[in-house]
């Protein structure tokens, strides 16, 4: 339904409510407790459906509602009051369209005041029941902020006056949206899902959250403002490398990084804001953490790779070599005899090399953890290990290199870059080992 048919339905429904109200009582107890919005019942209705869902259902449907802070941190990158209309793509229960609806008037009657923000306010989600809470919500909202109660208005008809916030799949539609919204808002699903056939920039299994992101840009107008809630593996994970030089070079975007998303959630997100030009050869990348680097780096002199051994699935079968897992390597440490040995088809890493654990948290001492390997043969490496060889193939490159990898230097760079609990190849390759020595020096 376009924009004009929206605005003609609500002047009709709202001359009709005026006319009914005519014959009622305007100063009827019942007419004010109609339209009341109790926000503790709110809380736990929508405890209740995420219990009925249960973990398992959320996780796979990215189901994680908008924590206050980080909805309030979303919404005070873009002005959303400088006119056109916001969009929420995966709305939820609705809780960054709440923080958008806070900066707007709320003067006027009930009807007069959720006809001006169905105007304004765009809302989508694949979940009839969190559309009808977050359309409840900012009823409640309207009322909280001064809205006159409107004669004969039930919360029910209240809550149909905001029709553009209503059930529908994003991805499925979002091209019925071009020349509708002007700006997006959102905290899009995590979850894995299909890549359509138009996706260029990866194929099988991608992060729903990269498809939200790419389609809201591309629905936007020139001007139009976009802030994105989003997980850390799109900032830093090598599978989204083009994506990220398609979307932010489709912006002239800024970068806030969050942490965890909340508590009962380990997952790291980032907020990224920005405006999309009118000239797309104009956009640039003004936020220095997405800067390309300029001096040399890690992978200017060594190769860096995953260990290829996935026990408990590999066949025990090939070449029989030492074998290095996180278990038996000591932290900071050179190691020329591992006591463990593996029969393993794939590819074996020559010694010396810096065995690199994978897991790492920005709560960690240090971001990368070392142990120098230096037997006498090549060495089955665990996948849970990053393999670090010098191009020179030298002992004293390894020990440069541990010692490189306890400065502040590094978890700076990292932290800047990833915040999710795995070390990717790329962010190693990457590491500026130009600027080590210059601190050395």
């Amino acid at each position: 339904m376009s924009a004009q048919a929206n605005g003609d339905s609500f002047l009709i429904a709202e001359k009709t409510l005026a006319s009914r109200s005519k014959h009622i009582e305007t100063n009827s107890v019942d007419v004010v407790e109609c339209c009341h919005v109790d926000s503790e019942a709110i809380k736990e209705e929508e405890a209740s459906l995420l219990s009925f869902m249960g973990a398992t259902q959320r996780k796979r449907q990215g189901v994680f509602f908008t924590p206050d802070e980080l909805a309030r941190l979303a919404a005070s990158k873009i002005d959303f009051r400088i006119g056109g209309t916001v969009f929420d793509p995966a709305c939820g229960t609705g809780n960054l369209l709440l923080k958008v609806a806070d900066s707007l008037s709320a003067s006027g009657s009930l009807t007069e005041c959720l006809y001006r923000w169905n105007k304004k306010l765009y809302g989508l989600d694949i979940n009839q029941e969190f559309v009808r809470l977050a359309r409840k919500k900012i009823v409640g909202l309207a009322i909280s902020k001064g809205a006159l109660p409107t004669c004969g208005l039930t919360l029910a008809e209240a809550m149909a006056m905001l029709s553009n916030i209503r059930a529908g799949d994003f991805l499925a539609e979002y091209s019925s949206y071009v020349g509708v919204i002007d700006n997006v808002i959102m905290n899009p699903p995590f979850c894995p899902t299909d890549t359509p056939e138009d996706i260029k920039w990866t194929s099988g299994k991608c992060n729903a959250a990269a498809l939200f992101m790419a389609y809201a840009i591309d629905i936007m107008p020139a001007g139009g403002k976009i802030v994105g809630i989003l997980p850390d593996v799109l900032k830093s994970g090598s599978r989204y490398e083009i994506w990220r030089s398609e979307v932010f070079n489709s912006l002239n975007p800024m970068v806030e990084d969050f942490g965890s998303f909340q508590k009962d959630v380990q997952i790291d997100v980032f907020v990224l804001s920005g405006t999309k030009p009118f000239d797309l050869a104009s956009a640039s990348i003004s936020n220095s953490q997405l800067a390309p680097e300029h001096y040399q780096v890690l992978e200017d002199r060594f190769r860096v790779s995953v260990g290829p051994v996935v026990p408990h699935r590999d066949p025990l079968v090939g070449t029989e070599a030492p074998f290095a897992h996180a278990k038996i390597l000591p932290p900071w440490s050179t190691v020329n005899v591992l006591a463990e040995r593996i029969l393993h088809p794939g590819r074996k890493i020559p010694c010396p090399f810096v065995a690199v654990r994978r897991t790492s948290s920005p709560k960690d001492k240090f971001r990368v953890v070392g142990t120098i390997v230096d037997c006498d043969e090549a060495v089955a490496v665990e996948n849970h290990i990053i393999a670090i060889c010098p191009d020179d193939g030298s002992i004293e490159s390894c020990i440069s290199l541990l010692d490189f990898f306890k400065s502040s230097l590094v978890n700076d760079y990292i932290n800047s870059k990833i915040r999710c609990r795995h070390l990717t190849v790329g962010i190693i390759k990457g590491l500026p080992i130009g600027e080590w020595h210059e601190y050395k020096e």
